[in-house]
C-alpha cells in the first residue's frame, strides 16, 4: 500500500470524530484513502480511551486478514475485525462500529442471494439497521460508484438513512492510490480517473487531459494490449522492474467459474493458453498461485495492486453510442437483478461500476485488453488513443 502518512484533511476528520461522538459518513472515490483513514481512526479511538471502548471494524472477507495484521502491528488485538454478517450473528454490542466498503452492505431484495446474506438478514431487511442496533456510534466509509451487486443496499435508501440518522458527512477528494509519474508529463491521477469514468459513461465530465492515455512509452501508466497473454507478459515484466511489487491480472465476471467445482477445468482459454479464476477470495493476492490466476472483482475490491492487467470481457459492449451490458456474457449468478429483462438498466450500472473498480486498482500502471471490438473502438476514439 502507498499509504504511509495521513494528509491534513484526514487528520482533521479524525480530530473531529474524536471530539464528538455520533454517526459519521466518510465519502470518497476509489483510492482516496478511506481504508487507511478507517484503520488510523480505529487506532486513535482505542488510544483515546485506553482500550476501554469496544470497537468493531466491518470489512469484506477478502481484506479480513490484512485488517487483523494492521491492528496487530499497531499493538492492538482487542479491536474486532470481521465481516458484516459475523458481527450481526454474534450480537455483541460495541461503542463504535466502523464499516469499510459500506456501499457493499446487503439488504433482503428478494432475488438470488448468497447463504451468508440470508443468515445475517434473518431479522432485518437491511444489514445497516442490524448494525445500528449493535453500535452506539456508526462510522461508514462509502462510495456509491462501487456498488456491484443488486443485493447491495440502494443509494436512495442510504441517502434517506443518512438524513434521518443525522450523519455528519465528510468528503475525501485527494487521490492517493494511483501514482501517475510518467516522465516529463503534467497530467495526473485525477485525469486518469475522470477519463475512465467518462469512457465508461459513468460521468459526463470530459475535463481531463487525454495525454494520460496516449503516452507511447512502454513504461507509461496506461496502455491497451491485444490479448490476455499480453497482460501476463506485462505483469511479469513489472515483477522484474519494480522490486517487491504485487502485480496481477484481473477481470470482469465474463466467464463461467468452471474450476470452482472441477479443478481440472480452466475458465479462460486463449489459443493454446489457459488460466483459472482466483482459487480463493480471501487474501488472494498473497496466495502462491495468484500470479498465474485471474482475479475477480470479489477478490480485489478494496485492494491495492502495483500493476494491473485488466480484461474487459464481452459482458461490456458498445452499441449505438452507449456502453451496455450483455447479460448473456455476465456470469455472476448473484450479480443479476431478479427480473433481468425489466431491470437491465440497473445491471448496466452495476457492471460499469465493476469495471470502474477494477480499472482503479493499479498503483503504478495498468494495461487493458478489451474483448468487444466496438467497445475497444469507443475507447480508442473517446480517449484519442494512438
Amino acid at each position: 500500500s502507498p499509504f504511509f502518512t495521513l494528509n491534513k484533511q484526514q487528520k482533521e476528520i479524525i480530530d473531529r470524530i474524536l471530539s464528538k461522538d455520533g454517526n459519521y459518513l466518510i465519502e470518497g472515490g476509489a483510492g482516496t484513502g478511506k481504508t487507511v483513514l478507517l484503520t488510523n481512526l480505529a487506532a486513535k479511538i482505542y488510544e483515546k480511551y485506553d482500550g476501554k471502548k469496544k470497537i468493531a471494524v466491518v470489512v469484506k472477507s477478502n481484506w479480513k486478514k490484512n485488517g487483523e495484521k494492521i491492528f496487530k502491528n499497531y499493538g492492538i488485538e482487542e479491536v474486532t475485525v470481521d465481516t458484516w454478517n459475523k458481527i450481526i450473528l454474534n450480537q455483541k454490542k460495541y461503542d463504535y462500529i466502523l464499516v469499510d466498503e459500506a456501499h457493499r452492505l446487503p439488504y433482503k431484495y428478494g432475488g438470488g442471494q448468497m447463504a451468508p446474506d440470508f443468515k445475517g438478514l434473518s431479522n432485518e431487511k437491511y444489514s445497516l439497521k442490524s448494525l445500528e442496533k449493535l453500535g452506539k456510534s456508526l462510522i461508514l466509509f462509502y462510495d456509491e460508484k462501487q456498488a456491484i451487486r443488486p443485493s447491495d443496499t440502494p443509494v436512495d435508501y442510504f441517502q434517506e438513512y443518512f438524513k434521518n440518522k443525522k450523519f455528519q458527512k465528510f468528503s475525501l477528494g485527494t487521490q492517493f492510490r494511483i501514482s501517475v509519474n510518467d516522465k516529463n508529463k503534467k497530467y495526473t491521477a485525477d485525469d486518469y480517473l475522470k477519463g475512465i469514468k467518462y469512457v465508461l459513461q459513468l460521468s459526463e465530465d470530459n475535463s481531463f487531459d487525454k495525454e494520460v492515455f496516449n503516452n507511447s512509452n512502454k513504461d507509461s501508466y496506461f496502455g491497451l494490449v491485444d490479448s490476455i497473454a499480453d497482460l501476463f507478459k506485462y505483469i511479469e515484466r513489472m515483477d522484474n522492474l519494480i522490486q517487491d511489487s504485487q502485480n496481477r491480472v484481473i477481470a470482469g465476471y465474463a466467464r463461467e467459474w468452471k474450476s470452482k467445482t472441477d479443478p481440472t477445468q480452466y475458465d479462460w482459454v486463449e489459443g493454446e493458453k489457459a488460466w483459472k479464476w482466483n482459487s480463493t477470495n480471501e487474501d488472494w493476492m498473497n496466495t502462491e498461485n495468484s500470479r498465474k490466476e485471474i482475479g475477480s472483482i470479489h477478490a480485489v475490491q478494496g485492494i491495492d495492486i502495483n500493476c494491473v492487467g485488466l480484461i474487459i470481457g464481452k459482458d461490456l459492449i458498445y452499441r449505438d453510442g452507449k456502453v451496455l451490458v450483455d447479460s448473456n456474457e455476465y456470469f455472476d449468478k448473484f450479480g443479476k437483478p431478479k427480473k433481468i429483462n425489466t431491470e437491465i438498466a440497473d445491471l448496466n450500472d452495476l457492471v460499469k461500476n465493476i469495471y470502474y473498480v477494477l480499472a482503479t486498482r493499479g498503483i503504478d500502471g495498468i494495461r487493458i485488453y478489451i474483448e468487444d471490438e466496438e467497445l475497444r473502438n469507443h475507447f480508442t476514439k473517446t480517449l484519442k488513443l494512438f
